[in-house]
């Protein structure tokens, strides 16, 4: 079986998520022991770009280029949680990018040039 999902470029690592980008959600804590509701939020001004792995390029998404907006995708939570640094609910959802394992199939790649 094969697990879909997408790829986000930080700090000179590329992760891997499951599903879509701008559904994932906070990992925060939130009243009653409950999960935050609301998504990391992708800005207008992140961007797509290539990037070479060993089987090929791979599109990833990088966000805005400032070490407080990568801190937030890292931790996964959004804008108000990331602030006021509650509690997690669960880890982070990221698994770093394994193009030759698990991985493989789960993304397009195209051959290196």
């Amino acid at each position: 079986m094969t697990v879909r999902g997408e790829l986000i470029y930080i700090n000179g690592q590329i992760l891997f998520v499951e599903g879509q980008l701008d559904a994932l959600r906070c990992v925060a804590r939130i009243g009653r022991g409950r999960r935050c509701r609301q998504t990391i939020g992708l800005k207008t001004s992140d961007t797509r770009v290539s990037v070479r792995t060993p089987n090929g390029l791979v599109e990833v998404y990088q966000p805005l280029d400032s070490a407080a907006h990568s801190r937030q995708w890292l931790s996964q939570h959004c804008r108000l949680h990331h602030r006021i640094g509650m509690p997690d609910y669960l880890s982070p959802e990221w698994q770093p990018f394994d193009p030759r394992g698990i991985h493989r199939d789960a993304i397009a790649t195209r051959p290196a040039t």
